[in-house]
């Protein structure tokens, strides 16, 4: 069996609230997100969200008082539909990354 690892942008340097492309993940799993929060001295908070019937469910939720980058790694589940959203900002720029996996013959 091969596995393919697949790598998509979720946020780029996102400097105002709000959710970013869904991307669809039916497909895929094994999820491991990584978050960037860049010149921020007060920070925000940036949610990793998935896609169930219809619905939005927080994965994880990631609180940045001042610049750092975060790893996450999330193999709990399976989703439609994967998403960031920066839910709250005083500053900074919010970037996410995320890498799953399907398997095939």
């Amino acid at each position: 069996m091969l596995y393919k690892a697949h790598e998509i942008q979720l946020l780029n340097a996102a400097t105002s609230t709000g959710a970013g492309a869904e991307f669809n993940a039916e497909r895929e799993r094994g999820w491991t997100f990584f978050l960037r929060c860049a010149g921020a001295s007060s920070g925000g908070t940036l949610k990793i969200q998935g896609k169930v019937g219809g619905t939005w469910f927080d994965i994880h939720e990631e609180v940045f008082t001042a610049t750092a980058d975060k790893i996450i790694y999330q193999n709990n589940g399976q989703y439609m539909a994967v998403r960031a959203n920066l839910s709250a900002r005083t500053d900074g720029a919010y970037s996410v990354w995320a890498i799953g996996g399907s398997s095939g013959l």
